[in-house]
């Protein structure tokens, strides 16, 4: 473990000043870095092929920055994008601030009303999420998707995994106005979190071996 400092320098045409109020961590990607099991750490990530060449690592020790669920306060605007005082989402990583250019970079004003350190999921986690309802709607009406509940709403839905990115699905289902949502997972824990958000969970296990009877 070690810390890291470097300057940025203030905003200039363009480009706007954050102070980072809230950064979440990770205890996926980011655990695989200090784990030592990320695959780029051992292979690079070929776009034409869609796959990883191993023997030819893809980023090395150390990395300077994680992160990509930040919330900040502008403190200095350069540009007509964001104000003075905005609260924006972003994905810069875990720094203490960040000088940004509007034109290039991800941001989110964060509405009055919302719990800004609710803003580390609008980035990059609630996005993910999203996409997992718009894949339903698209299955279901084809292109002409005009809601993010259209594939959900009114609807039974089966939810696989209790993690971040599971809870919030369901959450999103729930907003959309699904029927009901069931969330599987086999952990105990990650169950009573769903639960506790008033979802029915079981583990898929179970339900496997009801559907099957002559599982083993």
């Amino acid at each position: 473990m070690f810390f890291h400092s470097y300057e940025e320098g203030p905003p200039s045409d363009g480009q706007f000043r954050v102070e980072t109020l809230f950064t979440g961590f990770s205890a996926g990607t980011e655990l695989t870095f200090v784990k030592g099991s990320n695959p780029y750490l051992n292979a690079r990530w070929d776009e034409h092929y869609g796959l990883f060449l191993p023997r030819e690592a893809g980023i090395r020790y150390p990395v300077p920055f994680l992160g990509y669920m930040e919330v900040g306060r502008v403190t200095e605007s350069r540009t007509a994008a964001v104000h003075d005082r905005d609260l924006v989402a972003m994905t810069y990583g875990h720094k203490t601030g960040h000088t940004a250019d509007a034109s290039e970079e991800f941001f989110l004003a964060l509405a009055p009303d919302i719990e800004p350190l609710l803003g580390i999921y609008v980035g990059q986690m609630g996005p993910i999420c999203a996409n997992g309802l718009l894949h339903a709607a698209a299955e279901l009406v084809g292109t002409d998707v005009r809601d993010l509940g259209d594939g959900v709403r009114g609807r039974n839905v089966l939810v696989i995994g209790a993690g971040v990115v599971g809870l919030l699905t369901a959450l999103f289902c729930r907003y959309c106005k699904s029927a009901d949502v069931l969330v599987v997972d086999p952990s105990p824990y990650r169950r009573s979190k769903a639960k506790a958000m008033g979802f029915a969970a079981s583990d898929e296990r179970e339900i496997w071996r009801v559907t099957n009877p002559s599982y083993g």
